[in-house]
């Protein structure tokens, strides 16, 4: 389980540094990864701009390239839009940085199933339901706990 972790940072990172570090085409980034557009989305995280919020005094951030772009960055603390100076554009990446993955970190293979495919059919479950699963399976372990206890022998 370790290892599907690692290799699911290891894409996310990736993925936000061939976004912040390059003018490519979402599509093309997240196909170079064997991502879906929408989980290469979900693997963007918002890039410090290096300023402080003037409201707050809190971190304000790029959401995305455009913003970076257009010099609007928003408080991480209080949700704020300011205006700030348009940073330089972004340093090329050194080739080995922006190779992609190789195969093994791309797809995880286990009986058909990849690790880009379970993400995506994840991605597309709502929160709402998952909560609701993972009620109904605690539920199932207390009950079964209960059961265990109840029919013990060493109770009766």
């Amino acid at each position: 389980m370790n290892d599907v972790i690692e290799t699911a940072d290891a894409l996310h990172a990736s993925a936000n540094r061939l976004y912040w570090h390059s003018r490519d085409p979402v599509e093309a980034l997240a196909a170079r990864l064997g991502m879906s557009r929408h989980a290469f989305h979900q693997s963007i995280r918002p890039q410090p701009a290096g300023q402080p919020c003037a409201a707050c005094g809190g971190v304000l951030a790029w959401a995305n390239r455009t913003a970076r772009q257009g010099g609007r960055a928003r408080c991480a603390e209080c949700g704020a839009a300011q205006r700030v100076p348009r940073p330089a554009p972004p340093a090329p990446l050194d080739e080995a940085i922006a190779a992609p993955l190789p195969a093994s970190a791309r797809a995880f293979p286990f009986r058909g199933w990849s690790l880009a495919r379970w993400r995506r059919e994840l991605a597309m479950v709502p929160r709402e339901r998952t909560a609701m699963i993972g009620g109904a399976a605690a539920l199932g372990v207390a009950a079964g706990v209960l059961a265990l206890e109840l029919l013990n022998p060493s109770h009766w």
